[in-house]
């Protein structure tokens, strides 16, 4: 965490860019008082978290989770036939997402990218 401190004992430093989400590790108010500006860099993870959030829509959607757990279990092993019908199988094909805010992460998910369109997914 920079703290004021911090800022006191740095009186050379001038904007703080951080390379993450939010900037909750400064305490902003004191380096407001330091005359020291604070933000996130531009850009940042926008492919990584656009392609997590269509990873984490397929994971949940196609419920791998429960799959995982049955391989755990032994549930697949087990069967006298060669296919498991666990939790439901629900296809993505066809379905629509909202995307709200369109920032850059949000437009790389559903225009920039085309990566709900690869996988016929719907946007608004």
């Amino acid at each position: 965490m920079l703290k004021e401190e911090h800022f006191v004992a740095n009186p050379q430093l001038k904007p703080i860019a951080v390379t993450a989400t939010g900037y909750n590790n400064i305490d902003v108010e004191a380096a407001r008082k330091a005359n020291i500006s604070v933000c996130n860099v531009r850009g940042y993870s926008t492919i990584s978290v656009a392609e997590h959030a269509i990873m984490m829509l397929l994971e949940l959607h196609r419920n791998l989770p429960a799959y995982m757990q049955d391989v755990q279990n032994g549930a697949w092993q087990q069967l006298p036939v060669y296919c498991h019908f666990g939790a439901p199988l629900r296809d993505i094909y066809g379905k629509t997402i909202a995307i709200f805010r369109r920032g850059n992460i949000g437009k790389h998910i559903g225009e920039i990218g085309e990566l709900a369109a690869a996988f016929g997914i719907n946007v608004i």
